[in-house]
C-alpha cells in the first residue's frame, strides 16, 4: 500500500469490533478516497505530533445526534425510517436541498439517502449493491458515492468514487453518468479500470477518486480529483476541463495548472465564487480564486493529516474536519485556526463540544440558522453542533 493511504489507527485488542472498521477503512484507503482514522489518544504519535496542542472543542457548544443509530464499535447499518432510528454505513458528504433537507451520501451502502423535514431518512437513489448502472432512483447502482452537491435547477450532482465518475440525480430522481468512464472497457454495466486522468466531454473524460463536490451560482461543478491531484470543473453539459493542478503531488501556490495538490479531498464555496480545498497529504487548507490562483489559507501541522470535510459560512470561516485527531477545526477570516469541537482520539458521545467524540469526520455543511451537520463517518451516524 502506498504510504499516502495507510491508516494511522493502532488496533487495541480489547476493541474487537474495531478490527472490522479498520478493514473497512483499508480497503477505502487503497482504492484511494478515504484518508484516515484518526488514532487512539493513547496511540504512538509519529513526526511529533501532540495531540494536545490544539485542545478541545469549546464548551459552550452543544454536539447532539441528528440521524443515526450505529458507532465505531458497533458498525452501521442500512435502514430507513425515523432519524434517529435509521441506520447508515459510512456517511461522508452532505448537503442541503432548496427545501432544508439533508442529503448523505452514504459510502458504504451504495445509496444517496435523505433527511426529510419531516424527521425521515429514505433512500433517493441507489439500489443498495455496489456497481454502475444509470435509470431510475432506486435502480440505479453506486459504488462509493463520496462528494455531493446541489445545483441551482435541483439537480443533485455525485461524485461516485470507487466508480471514477461523477453522477446526476435529476429532479424526477432519475440517475445518469455526467462525466467519466463510458462504455469502453466496461462489462455488464461494471467499471473496467476506467480511472485515469484526461479532460473532454461526458465519457471521454476521466477521474481517479473523486472527492468533494460543490456548484456555483451558474450551475458549474467543481470536483477535488483525489488521486489525480486536480481540481476539475464540469459544465451542466458534461464538458470538463483542469481548473487547477499540475498532477504533481505537492502542496505548491501559483495560478491554474502551474499550482499542486497533495491529495485534495473536501471542497467548499463561498459567495463570491472563491473555492476552498483540504488536503490529505500536507494538513493544508488551500484557496482557489475565480481566476484559478491557488493560494495557502492555512498549514496546520506537519506530518499525516486527514484534513477531509471542509464548509464555508456565509461570513467567510471555515470549517475543517479533522480526522487524524477527529475533531472539528475552526478557522476564521485572518487565518486564525482553533478547535471547534470535539476532543482528540476515538470514540462517540454527544454533549458539551469539549468532551464530544467523534470518529472520521468527513462531511460538514452549515445550515442557515449557523448550525453546523457533520457526517461522523466512523460513528455511522449524522451530528449537529449548536
Amino acid at each position: 500500500m502506498n504510504d499516502k493511504h495507510r491508516l494511522y489507527m493502532r488496533r487495541r485488542p480489547d476493541r474487537p469490533r474495531l478490527v472490522a472498521l479498520i478493514l473497512i477503512g483499508a480497503a477505502l484507503a487503497v482504492l484511494g478516497w478515504l484518508s484516515a482514522f484518526g488514532p487512539s489518544v493513547e496511540a504512538q504519535k509519529p513526526f511529533g505530533i501532540q495531540f494536545s496542542d490544539w485542545g478541545p472543542g469549546r464548551a459552550d457548544l452543544a454536539v447532539r445526534t441528528f440521524a443515526g443509530t450505529g458507532s465505531w464499535e458497533t458498525g452501521g447499518g442500512n435502514n430507513d425510517g425515523a432519524r434517529l432510528d435509521a441506520a447508515f454505513d459510512i456517511p461522508t458528504g452532505i448537503a442541503f436541498e432548496r427545501d432544508g433537507s439533508l442529503l448523505v451520501a452514504d459510502f458504504n451502502n451504495h445509496l444517496v439517502r435523505k433527511i426529510g423535514l419531516d424527521g425521515e431518512v429514505s433512500t433517493l437513489a441507489g439500489s443498495g449493491e455496489a456497481g454502475w448502472s444509470d435509470g431510475p432512483g432506486k435502480e440505479a447502482e453506486f459504488n462509493g458515492p463520496a462528494g455531493l452537491a446541489v445545483g441551482p435547477s435541483g439537480d443533485v450532482y455525485v461524485s461516485d468514487a470507487l466508480n471514477h465518475v461523477i453522477r446526476r440525480v435529476n429532479p424526477d430522481g432519475s440517475v445518469e453518468t455526467l462525466a467519466g468512464g463510458g462504455s469502453e472497457g466496461s462489462a455488464n454495466g461494471k467499471p473496467q479500470e476506467l480511472r485515469g486522468f484526461s479532460n473532454g466531454r461526458g465519457s471521454e473524460a476521466r477521474f481517479d477518486a473523486p472527492a468533494g463536490t460543490v456548484v456555483d451560482q451558474a450551475g458549474t461543478i467543481f470536483v477535488a480529483d483525489k488521486n489525480n491531484n486536480r481540481i476539475r470543473r464540469i459544465t451542466p453539459a458534461g464538458d470538463v476541463t483542469t481548473f487547477a493542478g499540475s498532477g504533481a503531488i505537492a502542496s505548491v501556490d501559483g495560478s491554474g495548472l502551474g499550482a499542486s495538490f497533495a491529495f485534495p479531498t473536501g471542497l467548499a464555496i463561498d459567495g463570491l465564487g472563491n473555492l476552498y480545498v483540504t488536503e490529505q497529504d500536507s494538513a493544508s487548507v488551500r484557496k482557489v480564486d475565480p481566476s484559478g490562483n491557488v493560494s495557502t489559507v492555512l498549514r496546520m501541522h506537519d506530518g499525516p493529516s486527514g484534513l477531509s470535510g471542509l464548509a464555508v459560512d456565509h461570513e467567510g470561516n471555515l470549517y475543517v474536519g479533522d480526522v487524524w485527531t477527529n475533531q472539528i477545526r475552526f478557522i476564521n477570516r485572518n487565518g486564525e485556526h482553533s478547535t471547534y469541537a470535539g476532543v482528540a482520539g476515538v470514540g462517540f458521545s454527544d454533549g458539551p463540544g469539549d468532551t464530544a467524540q467523534f470518529v472520521n469526520p468527513t462531511g460538514i455543511v452549515v445550515a442557515a440558522s449557523g448550525a453546523l451537520f457533520v457526517a461522523d463517518a466512523g460513528n455511522h451516524r449524522i451530528r449537529v453542533i449548536e
